[in-house]
């Protein structure tokens, strides 16, 4: 089982640029985590989750995301949805549905379940 790498990244500002500092570290750990041959845990919905899963996409990393399921539209249907969106090879990518265990099932205890289920799986943490 290959090994899982995640991109701890805080808030930041809503329009970063191509030369803001995280998101110049942001890419140099994904390039780092393929050389290193490891699957790079990773998600949607917040920009930063984005930018990373847009770069692993971009480096032809293989990803594992994990994903807060959506009401409107059933976990399939999410998976086809977000490989369109961020051009994801299907054959590197591994969809993980996200659920909230004892929470409430707001979409906050999704956030923070997807959050914990994305460190805990992880062998690799690069804070940014």
């Amino acid at each position: 089982m290959s090994k899982c790498a995640a991109l701890l990244i805080s808030r930041q500002p809503l329009r970063p640029t191509g030369q803001s500092a995280w998101v110049k570290q942001a890419r140099e750990a994904v390039e780092w985590i393929k050389s290193e041959g490891l699957v790079l845990n990773t998600s949607v919905g917040m920009q930063t989750w984005e930018l990373i899963t847009s770069l692993g996409s971009i480096h032809r990393v293989q990803q594992r995301l994990y994903l807060i399921p959506d009401h409107k539209c059933g976990f399939e249907c999410r998976v086809s949805e977000i490989s369109r969106q961020f051009g994801l090879d299907p054959s590197l990518c591994e969809f993980i549905a996200v659920s909230p265990g004892n929470g409430s099932g707001s979409r906050r205890d999704h956030m923070a379940a997807r959050d914990r289920l994305t460190v805990a799986e992880s062998d690799v943490l690069l804070p940014i």
